[in-house]
């Protein structure tokens, strides 16, 4: 329904009425407002009373026919009309700017309406969505599948708790049918601790026959390493470095002060020979990941080294054209980031896997020497090659014997 304004001076009054009763909302604080998930253009006002004596019939003529409904998000009315007002540069008595959070409450539609669930014909497509990401992605965890699928507008898979857990049903059957392979996801949190050991020395050797490497940065000028936040994502990480040698630092959220010790001393080593440092950081576009990005960088610098540190993903740019959310209540540092951006939270998982991939190898390859690797590499295969028939020969010896 429109909102009407009333000028009194210097203020401007929303006029809004209850959806339910007809009467005018009177008391910000009496209020509620609620948009129907993933549809946010159509706003329903109601009286916080009309919603407590049970309106089922109301609320069905609001949802119905709605294919995809997961849910509707309610927000109190004070806080809506606050982020309101700010957004559209009206001055406005009361509530505080500062106090517009927004508080969400989900309401489950099996409490107030009948459910409706997704057609055979969505639930084939997100897994085939499923199956399409692995295959381009692998290995991935149930949490990077998730986002991806919630980043795609040609299927419909909501960023809810019920959704993922669907999810995480469908792929564990995949795997069991073999329709997946089980190598293409992977659970970082759950690993088991074993330990290399052989029945002697000589398969030992051979079993290192192969994983010679040689050390490229005493030919670079430029040192480079690359921090990500997130762990979920580090197998990706990782098959990307590798190539560059480069190290990768896992945060999973504030970095602990040991870590950020045993960097500052790799950086520090380097500077006293002439060698600059690049971190190049990656991490969500939230108020919490922006601040560990701020928090890193003034760590290093408390301990004495001072590494160009520019945060390559995701930026403000990036949370622009990626799929996200508001800002989590309770969060103390929302209020500066949401007067700065604006009310919007995106994880880097959403971040598609090819995408990061190339913008890891681009970052990378614009900073270090890729003649000197590339040289590097080759004195390496010759000198794998040599070792490689070396222990070939000893490891025949042994045999023979």
């Amino acid at each position: 329904m429109p909102i009407l304004f009333k000028e009194h001076g210097d203020l401007s009054c929303p006029m809004i009425e209850c959806d339910w009763c007809g009467k005018q909302i009177e008391d910000v604080e009496d209020g509620n407002v609620y948009y129907i998930w993933p549809e946010t253009a159509i706003l329903y006002f109601n009286h916080k009373t009309c919603a407590l004596n049970g309106h089922d019939e109301a609320l069905e003529a609001m949802t119905c026919a709605r294919e995809g409904l997961n849910a509707l998000l309610s927000e109190h009315l004070e806080v809506f009309l606050a982020q309101l007002m700010h957004n559209l540069g009206r001055p406005a008595a009361a509530p505080k700017i500062d106090t517009c959070r927004l508080y969400e409450t989900r309401f489950s539609l099996a409490r107030q309406i009948k459910r409706q669930r997704r057609t055979k014909a969505e639930v084939a497509a997100v897994r085939e969505a499923a199956r399409e990401e692995l295959a381009e992605g692998h290995r991935m965890t149930l949490r990077q599948v998730h986002y991806r699928l919630v980043s795609r507008d040609d299927i419909h898979h909501p960023n809810t708790v019920s959704a993922y857990d669907t999810l995480g049903g469908w792929l564990r059957d995949d795997r069991l049918d073999g329709v997946i392979p089980w190598e293409w996801m992977e659970d970082r949190l759950r690993v088991a601790q074993g330990w290399a050991m052989w029945t002697d020395p000589a398969r030992f050797l051979h079993s290192v026959r192969n994983r010679y490497s040689r050390n490229p940065w005493p030919d670079q000028s430029h040192y480079v390493e690359v921090w990500c936040e997130k762990d979920a994502l580090s197998g990706i990480f990782s098959s990307a470095l590798e190539p560059y040698c480069v190290t990768l630092n896992v945060g999973r959220g504030y970095d602990g002060w040991s870590s950020i010790k045993q960097a500052a001393d790799r950086y520090r080593w380097r500077k006293r020979h002439g060698i600059d440092t690049t971190v190049l950081y990656f991490g969500d576009f939230d108020p919490s990941g922006e601040d560990m990005h701020r928090s890193l960088q003034e760590r290093f610098n408390r301990l004495g080294v001072y590494p160009a540190l520019p945060k390559v993903a995701l930026t403000h740019e990036d949370a622009q054209v990626l799929p996200g959310d508001v800002t989590k209540a309770g969060n103390s540092r929302a209020d500066a980031f949401v007067v700065k951006y604006g009310d919007l939270a995106v994880e880097l998982d959403a971040l598609p896997v090819s995408e990061l991939r190339e913008r890891i190898r681009s970052e990378v390859e614009a900073l270090i020497d890729m003649d000197a690797l590339n040289e590097s590499n080759r004195i390496e295969e010759e000198e794998r090659l040599d070792l490689r028939e070396r222990i070939d020969r000893m490891y025949a010896n042994e045999e023979e014997s």
